[in-house]
């Protein structure tokens, strides 16, 4: 959750901090704006984000707990349900308990026994390992929320997922429009981060510190100097990159820190979380969870389940 926060708040600083003033620097109106549009996205984030966390995903303690419940495969449950309307079955020599509530006739009319559980599982329910316990509609269990995604909270985590999904492509698109509005400074962090002779040069020495200078190299005779040389120009490569993006952001504008971040960053998390509200919404659509989409394919294919059940 930390994380989230942290993550939205930075991508959110970006644009009115870093870009406005960049592209708009004699307009005051015109950076009030991108102010008010990124705060009001930034909002909704975090008021459906509350929402998907605390919500409770999707109850079942309505119905009761089964008095001797067996499980039952599919089949058992149709021919039963046809002939009696009923879940589950009683032991005849098993006398309830005094203060036992009556069970209406019907009242698990479609439902399954959850054997961790141990109560009845409506259609569409699935039983969670994570949160432990059965989840009405159940799609699937979001880290990121801490939290399952069912019935109770879909539309918040809908919602989350594209107002994240938006206001990341917010801050991307503005990222792009200062690297153009300062067509200079990103010209200079380009020019100095794929500097090769500069890196080339940075490599050669750092491996020849190492033992991998070309006298070296044409020196190598056996297995443990082949290793040998082969550390240090792995090593050298990998140093002299570093040193060439430290060079880029030293000698670039201060907003290049922040356009790097939200263009890699940023852009990742707007792709990743436009793809997750187009199939959660596509699921609505559909009538048929990730769950129980995985569990059609795992019996179609005769592969095992998942994380629900």
């Amino acid at each position: 959750v930390v994380g989230v926060v942290v993550i939205a708040l930075a991508v959110a600083r970006a644009p009115v901090a870093r870009f406005a003033p960049v592209v708009y620097p004699e307009s005051p109106a015109a950076r009030l704006a991108i102010a008010a549009v990124t705060l009001a996205l930034l909002f909704n984030v975090f008021f459906n984000y509350y929402h998907a966390v605390v919500a409770e995903p999707g109850s079942v303690a309505h119905l009761p707990t089964p008095v001797n419940p067996r499980p039952f495969d599919d089949e058992a449950w149709e021919s039963e349900s046809e002939s009696a309307g009923v879940r589950g079955t009683r032991n005849p020599n098993h006398a309830p308990d005094e203060g036992a509530a009556e069970v209406t006739r019907g009242v698990f009319a479609g439902c399954r026994l959850c054997v961790p559980c141990g109560r009845a599982k409506p259609r569409g329910a699935h039983h969670c390992r994570t949160c432990r316990k059965c989840v009405g509609g159940m799609d699937h269990h979001c880290p990121f929320i801490g939290n399952c995604v069912g019935d109770g909270n879909t539309r918040h985590f809908v919602l989350f997922c594209l107002y994240v999904a938006v206001g990341c492509g917010w801050s991307v698109a503005w990222a792009a429009a200062c690297a153009r509005a300062d067509a200079d400074g990103y010209r200079a962090f380009h020019d100095a981060l794929f500097d090769y002779d500069a890196y080339g040069k940075r490599a050669l020495t750092i491996a020849g510190e190492r033992g991998g200078s070309m006298d070296d190299l044409a020196n190598v005779n056996g297995a443990s100097a082949f290793l040998k040389a082969l550390f240090a120009w792995t090593y050298a490569t990998l140093k002299a990159a570093k040193m060439n993006v430290r060079a880029a952001f030293e000698q670039s504008p201060e907003w290049v820190n922040a356009w790097a971040f939200v263009c890699t960053i940023g852009g990742v998390i707007c792709v990743a979380t436009a793809g997750l509200f187009a199939s959660t919404l596509n699921a609505v659509a559909s009538g048929e969870t990730y769950v129980e989409a995985l569990k059609s394919r795992s019996s179609r294919g005769g592969g095992g389940g998942g994380g629900a059940g």
